[in-house]
């Protein structure tokens, strides 16, 4: 993320959700992963999901769930979710004014109307901390892992 977005006069109650859905090419099994950080770039908290056969755009929704869910219990009355992926931020978009047949968009709006204030952006950067998580997925290949410190020692 540029740091002038880093910098900005976001509240120390905001969480940023970042997340990062891989494919493996053979046998084409799917994981996501992510990171939340405080505004001030603190470590809250890792995760991944081995998903199996599934699409990389359910893979996205399926970690947006995960945050939203994660964060649930932890005190954020804001959220702001970056993700690589267009067509996901266009959904959840959409789905503001129609109903969803998608029970994962339908989930994640419940959790957002329970947050308060949230805001969806796209970002074009690499994020090595949610890629280098999301690919430990595929070494156990189990459903949720959640990663308390930051193992991957990235520096911003």
């Amino acid at each position: 993320m540029p740091s002038s977005q880093r910098s900005s006069d976001k509240t120390e109650s905001w969480a940023h959700l970042y997340l990062d859905g891989v494919i493996k090419v053979d046998p084409r099994d799917v994981a996501v992963g992510g990171v939340i950080r405080d505004n001030k770039w603190r470590w809250i908290l890792g995760f991944n999901r081995w998903l199996g056969q599934c699409s990389v755009f359910n893979a996205e929704l399926w970690g947006i769930l995960d945050d939203m869910l994660l964060l649930q219990n932890r005190c954020y009355d804001r959220v702001l979710i970056w993700t690589e992926s267009t067509k996901v931020l266009q959904a959840i978009h959409e789905a503001l004014s129609l109903t969803s047949f998608s029970a994962l968009i339908r989930c994640i709006h419940k959790l957002l109307q329970e947050v308060g204030h949230w805001e969806l952006e796209e970002t074009r950067e690499e994020n090595l901390e949610a890629d280098s998580i999301t690919n430990m997925a595929f070494v156990n290949n189990e459903g949720l892992q959640l990663f308390i410190e930051n193992l991957l020692d990235i520096s911003r």
